[in-house]
């Protein structure tokens, strides 16, 4: 009897990388002659983002042999968006500081504001709003939000009081009469 393998093992390395169910790695059986694109990546790796399968992305047609594939990592670029603060003096309206500044440039941001608002004299945080809907673009509109590991830090508004002087008219009067203003 002469047999033949009709399937072969694909085996998925996370290479540091764990799955849902913390597993590490995972295989599949495929049939032989079949070609077949590589399983997109379900692992996750704190501080690091997906660059693809080695040894490649594809199994040609007419494979025969097992295969593993290795996952690649590359460590997250700390990026840090920093709240703009704003001093003002007390003036009876409504006193606002918005927007935020990168520690990187070339790069554009998308569903995040930041911002502080208030009336009275005190201080007033202008902290980020919509943070995990946070988009980040390179220079040709690219997303690479993966890429970055973002801190965000807040900043203040800060009212002051508003200096008050009052001064008296200077009158003399005599005594027992009545002071007219």
């Amino acid at each position: 009897v002469n047999l033949s393998l009709t399937n072969y093992t694909l085996t998925y390395n996370g290479n540091g990388g764990t799955l849902p169910d913390s597993s590490t790695s995972y295989s599949l059986s495929k049939e032989n002659g079949v070609a077949f694109n590589v399983d997109g990546n379900t692992f996750a790796k704190s501080g690091y983002y997906f660059l693809g399968w080695s040894p490649t992305d594809t199994i040609p047609a007419g494979s025969t042999e097992n295969n593993t594939f290795t996952a690649n990592w590359e460590k997250k670029t700390d990026l840090t968006l920093t709240a703009n603060g704003a001093s003002v003096t007390y003036n009876g309206k409504e006193q606002s500081v918005s927007g935020f500044t990168s520690d990187i440039d070339g790069l554009t941001f998308e569903n995040v504001t930041a911002g502080a608002k208030g009336t009275k004299a005190g201080e007033y945080t202008a902290s980020f709003a919509n943070q995990s809907g946070l988009v980040i673009k390179d220079g040709t509109g690219t997303d690479v939000t993966e890429r970055y590991a973002v801190t965000f830090v807040p900043a203040k508004l800060t009212i002051a009081k508003a200096e008050l002087t009052i001064t008296a008219t200077n009158r003399s009067m005599t005594y027992g009469r009545t002071n007219t203003l």
